[in-house]
């Protein structure tokens, strides 16, 4: 009972001092304790330093990076729906406020932008510009809904709706840019 009370407060004085051990009776629980912390972390950073030399010799870089992945569709998809949602967010706020702000409603910002005749070609790549974020993050929401039934983890499934999700908000930006 003694020793699972002190292996709960992991103190290895404590459990020694179950057992009658050799530790002198004189050192206090707390020195003990702080002296065995003190071993264990010289020991690791000893390890440590072991370590980051090998590393060194055999110029290892320091971590996996961005460089040596392939990049696969899942890692394109998951990248995009986290870019189109933070900047949809961000947009969605920084005109909001900006409308608030400014003087005049939005309807005379709308005529200043239509005076300013940017010709068709720059009207419908703005368009676009603007449509495929939501359309994107909309299918690859529903995709991950699918998730969220347990369905679609098979790799073929996975590559597959994950060329729907590009392919098809490209479609539906491009039917929204002609309305």
């Amino acid at each position: 009972m003694a020793l699972t009370r002190a292996t709960n407060r992991g103190c290895l004085y404590q459990v020694l001092q179950s057992y009658n051990s050799l530790l002198p009776r004189t050192l206090s629980t707390t020195q003990c304790c702080v002296k065995s912390h003190m071993d264990t972390v010289g020991k690791a950073k000893y390890e440590m330093t072991g370590h980051w030399i090998k590393n060194e010799k055999i110029q290892r870089p320091i971590s996996p990076h961005l460089t040596i992945w392939k990049w696969q569709l899942p890692m394109n998809t998951s990248l995009m729906h986290r870019i189109t949602g933070c900047a949809m967010t961000t947009a969605l706020y920084v005109f909001g406020y900006t409308i608030c702000l400014l003087p005049g409603d939005y309807i005379t910002y709308l005529t200043m932008v239509k005076d300013w005749s940017l010709g068709p070609a720059l009207i419908t790549s703005a368009k676009f510009i603007l449509a495929y974020p939501l359309a994107y993050h909309a299918i690859n929401g529903a995709r991950h809904l699918g998730w969220d039934t347990g369905k679609g983890f098979d790799l073929g499934t996975i590559y597959k709706t994950g060329w729907f999700a590009f392919i098809g908000a490209a479609v539906i930006a491009a039917v929204a840019t002609q309305l």
